[in-house]
């Protein structure tokens, strides 16, 4: 758990710079790390996130790109791990 702990507060830091910079390459990487992560260490709600997110990139979904990325932000933002 610690470990998932200290990664996640990486990622978290991650995913910020890639959304506030429109890095959308760096927001898809992020989350399909997480959304891994999350899954193996039981955060469903994490995972679920991360999964809309990824399944946005590969329908190729931009407009829902933005909104996805900040879901996850806020989920990762409100986690207690």
């Amino acid at each position: 758990m610690a470990i998932f702990k200290e990664s996640a507060s990486k990622y978290l830091n991650e995913l910020r710079q890639s959304f506030d910079e429109e890095n959308w390459d760096g927001v898809k990487k992020v989350s399909h790390t997480l959304k891994g992560a999350a899954a193996s260490f039981g955060f469903p709600k994490l995972t679920q996130r991360a999964k809309e997110l990824c399944e946005a990139f590969e329908t190729e979904q931009t407009a829902e790109i933005p909104a996805f990325s900040q879901a996850l932000i806020d989920e990762l933002e409100s986690a207690h791990f």
